[in-house]
């Protein structure tokens, strides 16, 4: 078996970290619901049906979470509202959309924290992990693992300790060290064991069953597969099934039972496409096509293929995996379709193709194994050690500060006679003193005032700005043009677009500091909708961070990026010529650099145009984006916000740049 992690496998280690609780049926459940009142109870009745829904129908259960989001939000239930974003995670993990899973795992946690909810912090960070491991980003996942697992063990939590183990074994299962893979999986099975947990031992027989895959003893893969496949059919979860199912098939391929492999392996492919799981629907196919390429003439003549067409057909499927793969974002995926297209093109003979395959193979593989991944990872274990040390020193200390505090309270109670005489003649002194305290304290509360309320100003005239009624006018005549012409999908890709944005805009427009790839983000969002009001092609935009080296932890004041390319893309362009818009952010010592160009018709130009509706071009954006500066950095010298009209040889107008800096923060 190829080095590869199923994803149902990871779903159903994770379980336990997603909320789990005894599924109801989902019926029933919607029968309450119709008759709920719009309260605390309605919210957890939909965050149930969503989260019910992620393995059946992960698009409705967006649905439903979306919906408990929006009652708890109006109720003002943040507990609520943080099982929403976790659910929602969950769903779209199911439909491989990590970016948007990580996004609400993140969002959860930030309530959680807030809320000094600790299990709750736990089940989320256990979720993160989840998508880093998907996302082949080991050191996080094994960081956030570790954070969860702490919480457990704070709490006496053994059985999600025990998953927290488990999931670092499949870390290391994915890295290739199969011998400490299953050294975590037997602590977490002897965990579920001793309490006689039978669902979760089940559980870490089926992950136990992968390894013996990988580590070629197949006949012990293989049962454990079969008690995975008859444990789904018993709880009816389609997602175990359609995995033992599919894992069933690759053993048989590994085994040289091509006949038995691509049986399994087509019954496979149609549960995964029901359940609209991209990751696991394409590591299918990538076997189906490596078992073609195998197998022989008789066997594939009884699965309607003929054999002059096996590689044909085996390359279709392959390359179908790699592009599900690329999609998704999952260089682990990609990576083993690479290497199935080795072996199709060497059985061929065409060693030039097998040569171009294997060095996209090469590039994939090192950057998934390198030594840098692997000391992060160590030092994340040892750190977890250290942690662990350093609380049962403090645990001890502790108990030495209680004897001690005794004997101080004895003492206290000599000294307290001659302190009571010093506090008196203190007293008097003091009053002067905070009469003028309180005097001063008032002025600097006054002045801090007028400058959040400064701040709160502007920030409100941005996101008029951004929530123009040009903006969603021209969306929504866009979106209904898709309607009109009966195309439902574009209509609904775009409403959702739309909804999305919305959402981010009025979220950041309440913090004061947001991540670089979040307002970039953003910013990639409404010019994708503002696109649909040119032709085809004729607005285009680049944006570059490659002087960024990490956007996420690169924190800027919110929506300066978005207010400068909203004005213009507002002003800048013909709606019938369009145009090209760039941004560029790059980070130098303790501020961003940004850059925001247009090569449209000029200042001048907007404003012979548009008189009767602006005064100019950039007056209205960019005091926005200037004061947005200035309101966050104040006074700091660095800091600078330009204007600059550009022009061609001939000395006409070709557009328009705006640079800024700005000071970064820690978050």
């Amino acid at each position: 078996m190829k080095k590869f992690i199923t994803p149902f496998i990871l779903f159903f280690a994770n379980l336990l970290f997603v909320q789990a609780q005894e599924q109801k049926k989902i019926d029933s459940l919607l029968i309450i619901l119709k008759t709920a009142k719009e309260d605390t109870v309605k919210v957890k009745l939909l965050n149930e049906v969503g989260y019910s829904f992620r393995d059946i129908q992960p698009d409705t259960g967006l649905f439903y979470c979306q919906q408990a989001m929006s009652l708890a939000r109006k109720l003002g239930y943040k507990q609520g509202l943080s099982v929403a974003y976790n659910n929602s995670g969950v769903n779209y993990l199911r439909l491989s959309k990590y970016y948007d899973a990580l996004e609400n795992y993140e969002q959860g946690f930030r309530i959680d924290k807030e809320l000094d909810d600790e299990p709750g912090m736990a089940v989320a960070l256990g979720n993160m992990g989840n998508v880093y491991l998907l996302s082949n980003n080991f050191p996080k996942a094994l960081g956030c693992y570790l954070k969860a697992l702490k919480v457990y063990e704070k709490t006496g939590d053994e059985s999600k300790q025990g998953i927290a183990l488990g999931n670092m074994g499949l870390i290391y299962m994915s890295m290739g060290d199969y011998k400490k893979a299953l050294d975590y999986m037997e602590k977490e099975l002897t965990i579920h064991t001793r309490l006689g947990d039978k669902y979760n031992s089940g559980r870490v027989s089926t992950l136990m069953g992968t390894v013996y895959a990988y580590t070629e003893q197949y006949q012990e893969a293989l049962e454990r597969y079969r008690e995975g496949l008859r444990f789904g059919e018993e709880t009816g979860n389609r997602s175990m099934i359609a995995s033992c199912i599919g894992d069933i098939g690759t053993v048989y391929g590994d085994l040289g039972d091509y006949g038995l492999a691509i049986r399994y392996q087509k019954k496979a492919i149609p549960l995964w496409q029901k359940l609209n799981n991209t990751y696991s629907l394409a590591l299918q196919l990538r076997s189906l096509g490596t078992s073609y390429g195998k197998a022989d003439d008789k066997t594939l003549v009884s699965n309607g293929i003929k054999p002059e067409a096996r590689y044909t057909e085996a390359m279709a499927l392959i390359n179908q995996s790699i592009g599900m793969a690329q999609e998704i974002g999952s260089l682990l995926l990609e990576e083993e379709g690479w290497r199935a297209l080795i072996e199709v093109y060497e059985s061929q003979g065409k060693y030039r193709d097998a040569l171009a395959a294997y060095k996209r193979f090469s590039a994939i593989h090192d950057s998934l194994l390198n030594d840098e991944k692997k000391e992060e990872m160590t030092r994340n274990e040892l750190q977890y050690e250290f942690d662990k040390e350093q609380a049962l020193q403090q645990a001890e200390q502790e108990k030495k500060d209680i004897l001690a505090r005794a004997e101080i309270r004895k003492q206290k109670n000599v000294r307290n006679s001659v302190i009571a005489i010093g506090t008196i003649a203190l007293f008097a002194g003091s009053i002067s003193f905070r009469f003028y305290k309180r005097k001063r304290d008032a002025v600097q509360k006054e002045e801090k005032t007028a400058a959040a309320l400064r701040i709160a100003e502007v920030r409100q005239q941005a996101l008029n700005a951004q929530m123009s009624d040009h903006f969603i006018g021209n969306a929504m005549d866009s979106i209904n043009n898709f309607i009109e012409c009966n195309d439902r999908a574009a209509a609904s890709r775009y409403l959702i677009m739309f909804q999305r944005l919305t959402m981010k805009i009025l979220d950041n427009s309440f913090k004061t500091r947001i991540s670089l790839q979040e307002e970039l983000d953003i910013v990639r969002e409404y010019i994708e909708l503002e696109k649909l009001r040119f032709p085809d092609g004729a607005l285009q935009y680049e944006i570059n961070t490659s002087g960024v080296e990490d956007t996420w932890n690169t924190f800027i004041p919110p929506m300066v990026f978005q207010v400068l390319a909203e004005n213009a893309l507002k002003h800048g362009f013909r709606k019938t010529v369009g145009g090209k818009l760039k941004i560029t952010a790059e980070r130098k010592g303790i501020y961003l650099h940004g850059v925001i160009e247009d090569n449209g018709i000029g200042r001048k130009a907007s404003l012979a145009e548009k008189a009767n509706r602006i005064k100019d071009r950039i007056s209205h954006g960019g005091s926005l984006a200037a004061a947005l500066i200035k309101t966050n950095d104040g006074t700091d010298p660095h800091t600078y916000f330009v204007i600059t009209d550009l022009f061609d040889y001939r000395q006409q107008a070709a557009g328009t740049r705006v640079t800024f800096s700005v000071l970064l923060s820690e978050s």
